[in-house]
C-alpha cells in the first residue's frame, strides 16, 4: 500500500511537469524526460495518524540521483506503532518503457516493480 501510495504521488507530479532541484541532484538535460524525477530529489519527512486512531506515523525519504545520473534513489524510513520499516524505491525512465520503478520494503522482502 505504501509503494502504491508514494508511486501515485510520482505519477501526479510526473504529470503536472512540475521542476524543482534537489539536494545532491545531477544534472540532465533540460529535454530528458527523466528530468521529471528531479521533482523527487532531496529530503522529505511527514507526519500524520491513521483515520480513527491515535496511532501515528512518521516518514523520512532521502532522493538521489545514482552516480551515473541514470536512475533516481530513493530510501524512505517508516516509523509506525507496530515497529519501524524500511524502503528502498528506484524510479527510471525508459524511451520505449516511459517511467518505471522497483521497490524493495524491509530488507530480504521480495521486490515489486511497476509503471508510472
Amino acid at each position: 500500500m505504501r509503494t502504491r501510495i508514494f508511486a501515485m504521488a510520482v505519477a501526479v507530479a510526473l504529470m503536472t511537469g512540475v521542476t524543482q532541484s534537489g539536494a545532491g541532484s545531477v544534472p540532465m538535460q533540460t529535454d530528458d524526460p527523466a528530468k521529471k524525477l528531479d521533482v523527487l530529489a532531496g529530503h522529505w519527512q511527514t507526519e500524520g495518524a491513521f483515520t480513527g486512531s491515535e496511532n501515528k506515523i512518521s516518514t523520512s525519504l532521502d532522493c538521489r540521483w545514482s552516480p551515473q545520473g541514470a536512475y533516481l534513489i530513493c530510501e524512505q524510513l517508516v516509523r509506525m506503532p507496530n515497529g519501524d520499516h524500511r524502503q528502498l524505491t528506484v524510479y527510471s525512465y525508459g524511451k520505449d518503457a516511459g517511467y518505471s520503478y522497483t521497490t524493495l520494503s524491509d530488507p530480504g522482502a521480495k521486490p515489486t516493480s511497476g509503471g508510472i
